[in-house]
């Protein structure tokens, strides 16, 4: 994976309207422009959910809320719950150097003479520590929210009652869906590994072939101590993406669509140009998926591109 799971997310929300949602986005959007067709429309929920993989807390914490405001998707952390990042990361940092690795071991030492000072010296003792000198230093801070823009589609379209599912996954590609009446009816962002069935489907299929490094790493690992197992076969992606509408198949490279009114699904990016070994750290397949009685196929589209290169704000 390309990121740690901290900085990953996968969650699930209630939609409701809130006109109090302007709260984080409206003190920075002054800034930016504006569509008058989205100034009023604040969308806000409550959800949890958890890293996109591992065991751990996602990027917000169990159970964060939803601002959706002028483009903007924004996730605001459980009450009382906290995580701490690096300073130079945040969207409003001032530029600055980062700290040098004599810097960070003299923090360290501090903490833990800090530590003896005041009782028993724990691991947890003195990781809070350290975490309170580093926050007094600047070198680290809180999180109040994280961002990514996703344009207009999902403003237009949302309902009260409506569930979104939003994901960053350990690539650091995103995914989110609007859910009504049991039926994804928008999606936009990275491609699933399979049909999960519905009336319609995106998913990157795959190719099994014989490992051919199989017996030349077998006889590298045979002295070990532990038997460790070796791949006889590599899954490969298939150059295109796969479209499902209700029974009808369509094999998708970048900037095709499919139509079938009312559906509508957008390709902006395969998986064709991606090498196996660098799989997980190189830009994925990205689509948009929606219905064209609801929204314009240009608003799709647009879904789709904004992921392909995101926007985001830390604050």
């Amino acid at each position: 994976m390309a990121i740690s799971p901290n900085l990953t997310f996968d969650y699930r929300f209630l939609v409701h309207k809130n006109e109090e949602a302007r709260s984080v986005n409206l003190a920075w959007a002054r800034s930016v422009p504006l569509d008058p067709s989205l100034e009023n429309s604040y969308w806000a929920g409550s959800g949890s959910g958890h890293a996109s993989f591992g065991r751990g807390d996602g990027l917000a914490g169990p159970a964060p809320r939803f601002e959706l405001f002028a483009g903007w998707l924004t996730l605001i952390p459980t009450a009382g719950w906290t995580q701490l990042l690096p300073s130079r990361w945040f969207s409003d940092a001032v530029p600055c150097r980062p700290a040098t690795a004599a810097e960070w071991n003299a923090d360290s030492e501090e903490a833990m003479e800090l530590v003896k000072q005041s009782g028993p010296v724990t691991l947890e003792r003195l990781n809070q520590a350290e975490q309170m000198i580093r926050h007094r230093k600047g070198r680290i801070r809180q999180i109040a929210s994280y961002s990514l823009f996703v344009g207009k589609a999902m403003e237009r379209l949302l309902q009260l009652g409506d569930e979104l599912r939003f994901i960053r996954d350990g690539n650091a590609d995103f995914y989110y869906a609007v859910r009504r009446n049991s039926e994804i009816i928008f999606s936009a962002g990275a491609v699933a590994g399979r049909d999960d069935g519905g009336t319609v489907a995106v998913w990157q299929q795959h190719d099994k072939y014989p490992n051919p490094f199989a017996e030349a790493a077998k006889e590298q690992l045979k002295d070990h101590a532990k038997s460790i197992p070796v791949a006889e076969t590599l899954s490969l992606a298939r150059p295109y993406i796969t479209v499902r509408v209700q029974d009808q198949f369509s094999l998708l490279l970048d900037g095709d669509e499919v139509v079938s009114y009312p559906y509508y699904v957008y390709l902006a990016r395969s998986n064709q140009d991606v090498p196996f070994f660098s799989f997980e750290f190189t830009p994925r397949a990205v689509h948009a998926r929606g219905c064209l009685d609801s929204l314009e196929k240009a608003s799709i589209i647009d879904a789709a591109l904004q992921l392909t290169a995101p926007k985001t704000r830390l604050l």
